[in-house]
């Protein structure tokens, strides 16, 4: 799958390290996408992983507090109650989706030790398990066919009318739409940032 690299990809020296959520070890074979979101202070880096005793692959979405840049003086308690409080909703939000189809499923979260930040020393470390969505990110596809973009536009409308029974709110934007032209079915990738 292509996630894209919005940010500049700085994360490659994870890959072969070993993560533990929820009581299964993922081990980082690829780095899919990183992004920085400086108003909660952190690098969101989406690994493709795999577990021990499976073939299945995974997506890790680590998010790695960072240092204070520039002249911002913002109160830093806050942004790292923010930063708790939108990996919460993201959680949360993936979970309560997991069963739509449209979704990656969620197979847990952690808090890492701080020694696992590679970006800030004692900064903190939040992951998120998931399965890795199939296919293609629809705002990186040169073409659709029209058959294509009516699968895609009426499962958005699915998507959408799914996680609203289940009381979300979510705008969802081109970016994190993916498109699987063989299965013709469509995944969503949930974001706080869409919320």
């Amino acid at each position: 799958m292509d996630y894209g690299f919005p940010a500049g990809p700085l994360m490659g020296t994870q890959i072969g390290k070993v993560m533990t959520v929820e009581n299964t070890n993922y081990t980082l074979v690829n780095v899919l996408s990183e992004t920085l979101k400086q108003e909660l202070r952190e690098r969101w880096v989406v690994y493709e992983a795999t577990a021990p005793g499976t073939t299945q692959r995974y997506a890790l979405k680590v998010r790695y507090q960072t240092d204070t840049a520039g002249p911002d003086v913002r109160d830093l308690v806050t942004e790292e109650v923010l930063a708790r409080i939108s990996f919460g909703a993201e959680c949360q939000a993936l979970d309560d989706c997991s069963g739509s189809g449209y979704t990656p499923t969620f197979h847990g979260s952690a808090e890492l030790p701080e020694r696992e930040n590679p970006v800030k020393p004692g900064g903190h470390v939040l992951a998120i398990a998931m399965s890795l969505a199939p296919g293609i990110n629809v705002a990186r596809m040169p073409t659709l066919i029209d058959s294509d973009i009516a699968i895609i536009r009426s499962q958005v409308v699915n998507a959408l009318a799914y996680m609203r029974r289940k009381g979300l709110n979510f705008i969802v934007k081109k970016d994190n739409i993916f498109y699987h032209p063989i299965s013709r079915e469509m995944y969503v990738l949930l974001s706080p940032s869409s919320r």
